[in-house]
């Protein structure tokens, strides 16, 4: 039994490197696919970023900045707002 890495695309495995098989070898293939790589977090990344959000004024400091108030306005119309 031979045993390699391959890549299937555009509807053919295509090997990662070639396999020690003489040219037009029949085979039978089983199909293992490789879990996909976990991601890696940097938890000082992600608490910077939560702290960021955190640190964000709840209601806008001028009246061209969005804030939780103009929610209604720009989801249902009114002044300035969608419709």
């Amino acid at each position: 039994m031979t045993t390699f890495d391959a890549v299937y695309q555009d509807g053919v495995f295509r090997p990662a490197t070639p396999p020690d098989l003489p040219e037009g070898t029949a085979v039978k293939v089983s199909v293992v696919p490789e879990p996909a790589p976990q991601r890696q977090y940097d938890p000082a990344a992600i608490y910077a970023m939560l702290k960021e959000i955190a640190d964000m004024p709840a209601e806008g400091g001028d009246d061209k900045a969005f804030s939780g108030r103009d929610h209604d306005k720009i989801l249902y119309g009114g002044p300035n707002g969608a419709r």
